[in-house]
């Protein structure tokens, strides 16, 4: 169920499904390549890093980071407000060719909270996984 909170952002809640992690948060979502352009920009002096980092590997050489999705989403979580387990997928974005898919998620914290957390968890094919847990501070990425 979707419906507005106030300050732009609509309440999402739905149960879990199979597919579908339950969620209950505000949200804003928007499809906005300026933005999309200029935070990429922005991001620019880490993204080899973080691509490098993750390790992803492809036949083509000239497979990498072109830019970000211009489907921007804000999300707001108030007290009791959740995302359960869940995985990002990957989507196309035809913005960038026939063949481009997003790879990454990037997340930016724009304020501090108490309790909760971005878990990650690896394949269940890495070796000796667990899961690691990022803590949302104000300004992280």
């Amino acid at each position: 169920a979707e419906h507005s909170v106030g300050g732009g952002f609509e309440s999402v809640r739905h149960a879990a499904t199979r597919y579908v992690a339950r969620r209950e948060c505000g949200r804003i979502q928007a499809d906005d390549r300026r933005v999309a352009g200029a935070l990429y920009e922005r991001m620019g002096p880490i993204v080899a890093q973080v691509a490098d980092r993750v390790g992803v590997t492809h036949p083509d050489a000239a497979y990498g980071p072109v830019g970000l999705s211009e489907n921007i989403r804000l999300y707001r979580y108030g007290r009791g407000m959740s995302f359960g387990r869940h995985f990002d997928g990957s989507n196309r974005e035809p913005s960038f060719g026939d063949t481009a898919n997003t790879e990454i998620t990037v997340l930016i914290y724009l304020s501090d909270c108490r309790g909760g957390a971005t878990r990650f968890y690896p394949p269940a094919s890495s070796a000796g996984g667990t899961k690691k847990k990022k803590t949302k501070k104000k300004g992280t990425a």
